[in-house]
């Protein structure tokens, strides 16, 4: 019979120790797993040694650096590929006052949460080989200021879910995201982080978070220091440039051209002055003559 549950071998084994539960012909025995994954729900039929892996993850959760720190690891789901059946894994380490990443995770880790700690930096994640299958990092509540540390890493270029609100960025490095987002179902969640906002943020983080908005669910509470929602940020408040002595370069100008035309209806005024009344005004009168003088007469 291959559909007896596979809870019901688990309960036996745990409760009676592995070693007193004998099967007769152990290559030959399956029993019916339930697997879900989001929306997705199933049956599918294992060999029994799938438990025993079950039971070595519990062993492997205690390696987990830094020691007695007494993580939660479950399987998360099963990926099957033929008859080869790899068994991924979820760790909880969120509220055990870490300050750093914890290392030394389970083989085949792709969800870790570490919520609620007071971690500082990412840089396990680029330099733990155990954090290469990752597809899931919920860091929420921690003291993170950048995320400049995942630059080229494997999460980065594969995650599905990255949750790093309510941490301390205060500015977020678009080029570390690009091109992530050309896949449906991916979520970077960055709420509560109060960013220092600029001209540069008006004009290259506020237009990332509009075209990314599918996938950054909470882009609305990404906030300025003074509070204002980074997509609210306008142009002419955050964009002042010094003044330059060129911003008075067209006032010069139009002065002089007033200038010049008042000079020219003055001397334009003498001129018919003169030929009206035969006289030049007394500025006029008094200049000594020039050479050119008899081109006016």
């Amino acid at each position: 019979n291959r559909y007896l549950p596979c809870k019901n071998f688990m309960k036996a084994m745990e409760a009676n120790n592995s070693s007193s539960v004998t099967f007769l012909n152990y290559r030959d025995t399956y029993c019916a797993l339930d697997i879900s994954f989001n929306w997705f729900k199933d049956v599918r039929v294992v060999q029994i040694d799938h438990l025993r892996i079950q039971k070595e993850l519990n062993e492997s959760c205690r390696n987990i650096k830094p020691v007695n720190i007494n993580c939660t690891c479950i399987p998360e789901r099963l990926e099957f590929s033929g008859d080869v059946i790899t068994n991924l894994v979820a760790v909880d380490c969120s509220q055990r006052n870490l300050t750093a990443l914890p290392t030394s995770l389970p083989h085949n880790t792709v969800k870790l949460n570490v919520s609620y700690n007071n971690i500082t930096s990412l840089q396990t994640v680029a330099d733990d080989v155990t954090y290469e299958h990752l597809r899931q990092l919920i860091l929420d509540h921690n003291d993170i200021p950048y995320i400049l540390e995942l630059e080229g890493t494997k999460f980065i270029d594969n995650f599905m879910l990255f949750s790093i609100a309510y941490n301390k960025l205060k500015t977020i490095h678009t080029y570390v995201l690009s091109n992530r987002f050309y896949k449906t179902g991916l979520a970077l969640l960055i709420a509560g982080n109060y960013i220092n906002c600029d001209c540069n943020t008006e004009k290259t983080l506020k237009p990332w978070l509009l075209e990314n908005f599918k996938n950054i669910p909470d882009y609305k509470l990404l906030l300025c220091d003074d509070k204002v929602p980074v997509v609210d940020l306008v142009e002419s408040q955050v964009c002042h440039t010094p003044r330059d002595w060129t911003d008075y370069i067209y006032y010069i100008i139009g002065l002089e051209v007033l200038i010049l035309v008042l000079l020219i209806s003055k001397v334009s005024y003498d001129y018919w002055v003169f030929k009206t009344a035969g006289y030049l005004p007394w500025p006029a009168n008094k200049m000594p003559r020039l050479p050119c003088d008899w081109l006016c007469e």
